[in-house]
């Protein structure tokens, strides 16, 4: 039987069905970590968001990655001239801009922080004068990904793709803290106008059904394989034949 089915034709299709094959499980395989991922994100969130606020100074001593999220607050006044706006941002459907201003802290330290969202056709106002508390949650630096446009690499920024701390750390006049506030409450109040910068969303994504459709596609691989060998047997005669 196996004579019979060592073909040029069936031992391409046999190797292209396992090529294929092993794709496809990889495939499932990476979107399988990725619900995982999600799914551990999405945990991480809520329980720290349900975490109540602390002094900003017990999250500056820990990992950002290991503060992220958690509710800070913060005392210190607003730098005159320090103001930016992260461009390219969307909310609630529509277009806008982050405004970030930079808080310099009551050991003299410096942090960033996002008062909030902004509608393109708004300008916002400039920041509280004199002493504020503000109450944010602790967001890492923002990361470049593969296609995103870049910010200029030297100069004074007044408008940024993303919030890169390691960049902007060279035109602060002082120290920059790893990590920046998203604002959520301000005494004395900020610019009514500006909407808290929105968390992301805990859906699980698509990544599971993906996982279901690349293992069918497999089965479906093989059983074609299958049938296929099955009419290569039925149309070549026996030797003894």
């Amino acid at each position: 039987m196996f004579a019979r089915l060592a073909t040029r034709r069936t031992v391409l299709l046999t190797v292209a069905v396992v090529l294929g094959v092993a794709v496809m499980l990889n495939l499932a395989a990476w979107q399988w970590d990725r619900h995982v991922a999600r799914r551990g994100f999405n945990a991480a969130l809520t329980a720290r968001l349900d975490e109540p606020a602390v002094p900003l100074a017990d999250l500056l001593v820990l990992d950002p990655a290991d503060a992220e999220w958690r509710t800070a607050i913060a005392v210190g006044d607003y730098v005159d001239g320090a103001d930016l706006r992260v461009v390219n941002r969307s909310q609630d459907g529509r277009a806008g801009t982050n405004a970030v201003s930079l808080l310099r802290l009551e050991d003299g330290s410096l942090i960033y922080v996002v008062r909030g969202f902004l509608p393109l056709d708004l300008e916002p106002a400039a920041a509280p004068e004199g002493r504020v508390e503000v109450t944010g949650r602790v967001r890492t630096s923002d990361q470049r990904r593969r296609g995103e446009v870049s910010d200029p690499a030297s100069g004074t920024l007044t408008e940024v793709q993303r919030l890169d701390l390691g960049r902007l750390a060279q035109q602060v006049p002082g120290e920059l803290a790893a990590v920046s506030l998203d604002l959520v409450a301000s005494s004395p109040a900020d610019d009514p106008r500006l909407a808290t910068v929105a968390l992301p969303g805990t859906d699980l994504g698509p990544h599971l059904s993906y996982v279901v459709q690349w293992i069918m596609f497999s089965i479906a691989a093989v059983a074609g394989w299958v049938l296929v060998l099955r009419r290569e047997l039925r149309r070549t005669p026996r030797r003894d034949d």
